[in-house]
This record gives structure tokens, sequence and C-alpha cells, in this order.
């Protein structure tokens, strides 16, 4: 070999070796980086581990343990039989609107559905008399923990607004608010789960309880006492939103950060497999390739910075907080949208679907303002003869501290005098759900709001 060839070799060979160094110290930054800002977190007191993750879902004594009873509710739950074809909301018979008696045929699918589920009400009954909530799940197996019940707390929500709807026809008050204090503990029992997904259903189950309640304000004789209760159950409700967005958004956090952290199981989970095999294994070769570049770093970083924004947006009051997360939302775009972000796969793949939620809790935040503030007129109606409020502003001081206002523009909710009774109206939040959604599937516009009968 000559001597010029040598030398040209060794620049080069002390090029790569730079460059391998270069790689070298560029990794170890970001990974001292990377530990001191999950290092933050944690000091913040949220989970960054599966293990914390877990234990951050606190244990609950079985005798103290709403989600216990629930749970035995749902396994005596006997849904509707096939024949059932009368039964309010169940297949294309709709739910009936506040104000409506149901056709006879109706009500006896409906009394036949609630005898044959006599044990389920008994359970979520008791229930409601816990405050404290733990359904059993290991948080530790991550992406393939088991979620069962969380299909299940929907269908007793719906079996619950059966029963109020069977009681409120019926005229029985008591029981009708029996299955109504039962119904909002139901929802409430997955406020400390740190799941979005229950979060979600969480929402579900309050929004169907909330359209449910129409009916026994407008049908029965509410006390004011029975008109407080019934405000204090959806202010608690009400409060418990942000919590519990927050708790799932903290857990969804601590899901990415192991899913960078452990990219075998989580790909593993996703290739419904038990152990990382297959597409599993090419796709953990691939994250190697993309952890040596660096690009696996900036892609966590840039997805635990997201929901951190967003956990920290939500301790604000609405909609200041909306704007915020809308902000948010708009400049990651923006960034995603750049030819780095694109190389962000895992951020792109899971900030999607987390980035509605938010407007989803806004809307039912102004769905209970509305419920609280037509309480509120019922009140006034009781004190007054049953003469309307000319304004909501009526209602202040006497019924409500304050005229609430709509979670989506900050603007006071409306009072609408309808033909027989009134309806709240949360207007931002109504032109909101027409504008992400579909129309209903008779093709009128969606209302968010409370509607009395009467």
């Amino acid at each position: 070999m000559s001597t010029a060839t040598t030398r040209r070799r060794l620049p080069l060979g002390w090029l790569i070796i730079g460059g391998i160094l270069l790689l070298v110290v560029v990794r170890l930054i970001q990974s001292g980086s990377s530990r001191n800002e999950i290092e933050t977190i944690r000091k913040s007191g949220y989970p960054t581990t599966l293990a914390e993750l877990h234990e951050w879902y606190q244990d609950v004594p079985a005798e103290e343990n709403a989600a216990l009873k629930i749970l035995e509710a749902a396994n005596s739950k006997i849904d509707a039989s096939d024949k059932a074809l009368n039964l309010p909301g169940i297949g294309k018979t709709p739910w009936p609107e506040p104000g409506t008696k149901l056709a006879e045929e109706e009500l006896e699918a409906l009394a036949q559905h609630i005898h044959d589920n006599t044990g389920a009400l008994k359970f979520l009954h008791e229930a409601s008399s816990l405050s404290r909530s733990r359904y059993p799940m290991d948080l530790t197996r991550g992406p393939n923990t088991l979620l069962p019940h969380l299909a299940q707390i929907k269908g007793l929500a719906i079996l619950l607004r059966h029963d109020v709807l069977l009681q409120s026809d019926a005229g029985q008050t008591e029981a009708a608010m029996k299955s109504l204090r039962a119904a909002f503990t139901l929802s409430g029992s997955l406020v400390p789960e740190p799941l979005l997904i229950s979060d979600l259903v969480r929402i579900a189950c309050v929004a169907i309880t909330l359209e449910g309640m129409q009916h026994p304000v407008t049908d029965l004789k509410l006390s004011d006492d029975q008109l407080q209760q019934l405000s204090q159950w959806i202010s608690k409700t009400e409060q418990q939103g942000p919590q519990a967005y927050i708790r799932g958004m903290a857990g969804e956090r601590c899901m990415g950060i192991e899913w960078f952290r452990n990219p075998g199981m989580m790909l593993s989970a996703n290739a419904g497999q038990g152990s990382a095999t297959g597409p599993a294994v090419a796709g953990s070769a691939a994250f190697a390739l993309l952890r040596v570049t660096g690009i696996l770093d900036r892609d966590r970083k840039m997805l635990v910075r997201c929901l951190s924004s967003s956990i920290e947006a939500a301790n604000l009051p609405f909609p200041e907080n909306l704007r915020r997360i809308e902000s948010q939302q708009a400049q990651r775009q923006r960034q995603l949208g750049s030819l780095s972000g694109k190389l962000m796969i895992m951020t792109r793949m899971l900030l999607p679907a987390l980035d509605k939620a938010f407007h989803k809790e806004a809307r039912l935040i102004s769905q209970l303002r509305a419920a609280r503030t037509a309480l509120a007129v019922e009140r006034y109606r009781l004190a007054h003869d049953g003469k309307l409020p000319d304004t909501i502003q009526a209602l202040v001081p006497a019924f409500l501290d304050q005229v609430p206002t709509d979670a989506f523009d900050g603007n006071p909710l409306e009072l609408e005098l309808l033909p027989q009774g009134f309806r709240i109206v949360s207007q931002g939040a109504t032109e909101a759900a027409n504008l992400q959604g579909p129309p209903k599937k008779n093709g009128s516009r969606k209302i968010v709001g409370f509607t009395v009968a009467r």
C-alpha cells in the first residue's frame, strides 16, 4: 500500500471516529436532559413509570369501595332481549323528549326491563352510599391492561336512565332521586382512574344522566330540598371534570414515557402478542435506529412536553384553559407539519386522539352548568307561584351565586321560553358541537343545554 493512499485513509478514519464520538456526546446530553425532565414530573407528584402509575391509582378497602358494588351490578345486569324492540334508547326506538308520555308498549317493555334488573339496581343503589372507588386492574401491564368495566359502566348508566324514566312516568319521586344519585356515583367512580379512555367514558355517562334527568324535573313536583340536592350533585360533578382530565392525561404521559423506554412491550401490545416477536421485533429494530440517531429522543420530548402543557392549561378556569389548549394544539400542528416534525412518529400518532378530549370536557361542563341553572329556575318558580324569571340574572343571588357562563366563549347562558316550559342553552358549546360533529339522525341541530317541558 502506498504512503499516499494511507494518508488519504487516515483523515477519513478520524472523521468516522469523530462522528461517532460526537454522536455519543449528543446522546449523553440528551439522556441527561431526559432524566431531568422525568425527575421534574416525578417531583410534581405525577407518575413516570408503570409501577408508579399503578400505585398512583390508590387502593381502597373493600368495604369502602363503590367500584366493587358496581361490578356486582354489572355481573347481575340482564341485557334487554331481542324482543324488547319497544324499549326506549334500544334499537330504533328513540328516547322520548322531555314532557312526552311513553306509548303503552314502550312502558311495558321498560317495566319488564327494570323488573329483570332489580338485582343490578340494588347493587347500584348500595354503591351510592360509598364515596371512594378503585377498579381492579394491573396498570404495570401498560397497554396490555384489561378494562372490561368501561363498557359495563356505560351499560349501567343507560339502565339507570331507564329506571329514572320509568319512575318519573309513575310519579315516584323518591325512587327517581335514588337512581339519579346512583347515576352520579357511577360516573364519579371513574374520576380517580388515571386513563383518558376512562375519563371519556365518564363524560359519556354524565351526559346520559343529564339527558335522563330532564324527565323527572319536568314530570315530578320536586321540592326545594330535592332541587338543591340535584344541584349539589351537579356542582360536584362539574368540579370533578378537570381533575379527571388531568389524571387521564397524566396517565397517558406516563404511558408515553414507557413507550419510549420499552418499545418492545408497546409494539407487542399493538400487534396483539404477548412477546416482542414478528412485527414487534422489526419495530424494535426501527426504534433502535431512531434512538441512535437521536430522533426518538426528540419525539419523546415533544410528546411529553405537549401532554405536560395540556395538564398545566387544564388547571386554568374555563374558557381560558380551552383557549390555551387550542393555542397549544395549533402550535404543535405547525411543528409536526415541518420536515423534522414528520419524523416524530409516535407524537404524530398519539396526539390527534388526545387533542379532542378537552373539547368533550368543555361541552360537558357547559351542559352541567345549563342543568344547574335550570334547577335554579325551578326553585325560583316554587318561590314565585310557578312564574318563570324574566332573565337568568333574576336568579342571583337567591338561587345562584352568579350567572353561569359558557365553557367555550365565557358568555352567560341563555334562557329560552318554549311553548311549554323553557330551555337553558349554552350557545358557544352548541356552535362547537354542530361544527365538530354530524347533525342528529333526523337532521336537526344539536342543542347543548337543559330542557324543562312544563
